[in-house]
């Protein structure tokens, strides 16, 4: 079955949006390189220190596809905070490496009650945010 996203769209705007979580982001980044495996999981390595003090950020899933597909999964507590680090240095910097094409950045508002169904870490997410 279908659902117009007209009717998503007006079921969301009726939910309580003053709880944080329910106005967490997903924001969803993908795009292919040129570099070797090992320089890849290096740069990686060295990057994740700093993209863990963005602010707004709660977590990041580095994820791989391919030999040469990579992205992450992020989630932030809220979508200022996505759009920010969307527009921000980070992905400008991945948009203006010679070696990387095809980049994708996707944002997804979070869906709280059905995560927390599903096992989604929602309430982790609820948790972090508290103690920030």
């Amino acid at each position: 079955m279908k659902i117009p996203i007209e009717a998503i769209n007006a079921k969301l705007a009726e939910r309580d949006t003053r709880n944080t979580t329910a106005a967490a982001t997903m924001l969803h980044v993908e795009f292919q390189h040129d570099l070797p495996a090992m320089d890849y999981l290096t740069l990686v390595d060295q990057v994740a220190p700093a993209i863990a003090d963005v602010e707004g950020l709660v977590w990041k899933v580095f994820v791989v596809s391919g030999p040469n597909e990579a992205g992450g999964i992020y989630l932030f507590r809220d979508n200022a905070s996505a759009q920010a680090y969307a527009n921000g240095p980070f992905i400008a910097q991945l948009r203006s490496h010679p070696g990387v094409r095809n980049l994708i950045v996707r944002r997804h508002q979070v869906l709280r009650e059905p995560s927390l169904v599903t096992r989604g870490p929602v309430q982790f997410a609820e948790a972090f945010l508290m103690n920030r």
